[in-house]
């Protein structure tokens, strides 16, 4: 390009919609999988004159163990005429179950996309998107090609937890001895029980102490208050090779290339 036209060229403003609907929002709507456990979400419908629009729509689906309730900016998506569904994960918040990191999110957002695409308000197409855990399960369910996933935004996701995020070729990060502590404090079981609340926190305070401690063994540090999230952490921080035990749609889609949603997808990384 020369120069002059360089100088005279114009860029133009990055132009997003406008709004063109109201939102109605239906709070903890319930949702079954195969195994019966049941999940909480929350809905933004399109609406007009404070009732959802009639026509079937495409649906964002938004998959979290951090609660629902913060990501409400998602409204936007609505506003502009998609059905937005955030989910909270196995175990957290308001859905049932009892929350073993990453492991169930393959069929988990493999049922929940399911859901989606049987419902009166959505046409049948559903795209994903969310950072760090939230783009995890995205790749869960997306390792197992459900029907109606047609789009992803996946922020933040390794495409192997073993080689390149909880381990690194085997290495294990110590970061996520805090992940388990941090959250095991904001789990069903801590706001459940003040003591169990209590403890998690105090320890969450003092976490270097039991960072230095590593490895963790079962029953010795106050994750033993909360198993699940206890034995989870001795998993990943002792399975030190690349096997079946990695080899889940939860820990990155790296095995599962040659069935994976061949849909367009937008991998974000920093």
């Amino acid at each position: 390009m020369g120069k002059d036209n360089a100088v005279n060229m114009k860029v133009n403003p990055t132009v997003c919609s406008d709004p063109s609907f109201d939102v109605s929002i239906r709070q903890n709507v319930v949702m079954h999988l195969r195994d019966g456990v049941r999940l909480a979400a929350d809905i933004y419908l399109p609406a007009a004159g404070g009732r959802p629009a009639a026509e079937r729509l495409p649906a964002i689906l938004v998959r979290t163990p951090y609660n629902k309730t913060n990501l409400s900016d998602f409204r936007y998506f609505a506003e502009r005429g998609y059905v937005v569904v955030i989910q909270d994960v196995r175990g957290r918040y308001a859905s049932e179950g009892t929350f073993y990191p990453f492991v169930n999110e393959g069929n988990d957002g493999y049922d929940t996309i399911e859901w989606i695409t049987s419902q009166a308000w959505c046409n049948g197409k559903v795209g994903t998107t969310g950072s760090s855990y939230a783009a995890a399960a995205q790749s869960a369910a997306a390792s197992l090609n459900p029907p109606g996933l047609s789009a992803m935004v996946v922020t933040f996701g390794p495409s192997s937890y073993f080689h390149c995020a909880m381990r690194h070729n085997g290495a294990f990060e110590m970061l996520f001895v805090v992940y388990a502590f941090n959250m095991a404090a904001t789990s069903r079981e801590a706001a459940a029980d003040p003591h169990i609340k209590t403890e998690l926190e105090k320890a969450l305070e003092n976490i270097w102490h039991w960072v230095k401690l590593y490895p963790i063994r079962k029953g010795e540090t106050p994750l033993a208050l909360v198993p699940s999230y206890e034995q989870w952490l001795i998993d990943v921080s002792t399975s030190s090779t690349y096997d079946d035990y990695w080899r889940r749609p939860g820990y990155g889609p790296r095995p599962f290339y040659d069935i994976h949603a061949d849909v367009p997808s937008l991998y974000i990384g920093g």
